[in-house]
């Protein structure tokens, strides 16, 4: 059985809100914090999913909703591992950085290049990647520092929830606007948003 998720995101707002939602359990740790702990909030990615399930209940929301949270317990909890899934506490979250090197490739070398031209090219990539490389292992900054409003407010909510100011529900919400930018793309048909729910396995 599959669904896809764009037909669920145009059926209605609230909708995009949990599929959101769901995006947004990587900011929560792997496993639950210790009692008392001012840096780990109480509840894991499997508290966040098990929080977003009763939200889809009590709302009766869309139906096909549960078919992306039993495929997210089952392949992504379940199989993949929630240590894998979790970016709680990740200078960096997302692959970006290696886009951009991408980007320089794709600038620097072009088309056509006779041989001479690809290794002259290459040589100078290759000495201004071992360059940052040293500044990395002195702590030199490489860049200059970007302004991260997304892991600022992630921030601020984590605070808030180990404080007890917020639900979980509430956090997850607050943080779900990180993935505005993928889901306002248009979706594709063919990758991740055709899931394939088969079953579930049963995660404590």
């Amino acid at each position: 059985m599959t669904h896809d998720l764009s037909a669920v995101c145009r059926a209605d707002v609230d909708n995009m809100k949990v599929i959101k939602m769901v995006m947004a359990l990587p900011h929560l740790p792997a496993q639950r914090g210790p009692p008392h702990s001012d840096r780990v909030p109480p509840f894991s990615i499997v508290d966040g999913l098990n929080a977003i399930i009763d939200y889809i209940n009590e709302g009766e929301m869309d139906a096909r909703l549960q078919n992306l949270t039993a495929y997210v317990r089952r392949f992504w909890v379940g199989v993949i591992g929630v240590e894998s899934l979790s970016t709680f506490g990740c200078a960096r979250r997302t692959n970006n950085d290696l886009e951009s090197f991408h980007a320089k490739l794709l600038c620097a070398f072009g088309v056509n290049l006779d041989i001479w031209s690809f290794i002259r090219r290459l040589q100078l990539i290759e000495r201004t990647s071992y360059d940052n490389l040293i500044r990395v292992h002195r702590e030199i900054a490489v860049n200059r520092p970007k302004k991260d409003k997304v892991t600022r407010d992630v921030k601020k909510a984590i605070c808030r929830l180990i404080n007890g100011e917020i639900t979980i529900i509430h956090f997850l919400s607050a943080v779900a606007h990180g993935a505005d930018n993928i889901i306002n793309r248009p979706l594709p048909q063919n990758e991740w948003f055709l899931l394939d729910i088969a079953g579930e396995e049963e995660v404590m």
